[in-house]
């Protein structure tokens, strides 16, 4: 799951009951915080523990997944 966290979305219920219900359905789950124009103190609790990344290096993080997945499967 990605979570997009923006200055108008990172204290909204929504995305705590989002997440919530994703990690619910599976407890393993991957959760995944990209950041638009906020830190990673705005990051709420239930995702905290989670793996953040600036908008901007969301590219290189699917880079890095996609290397991951290839290694994976080789």
């Amino acid at each position: 799951m990605v979570v997009l966290l923006t200055p108008e979305s990172f204290d909204r219920p929504w995305v705590r009951h989002e997440v919530g219900a994703a990690w619910g359905r599976r407890k393993n789950a991957r959760i995944v915080a990209v950041l638009c124009h906020v830190g990673v103190e705005t990051i709420p609790g239930v995702i905290g523990s989670k793996k953040a990344v600036p908008i901007n290096a969301f590219d290189d993080y699917l880079e890095e997944l996609r290397q991951r997945v290839e290694r994976y499967h080789s």
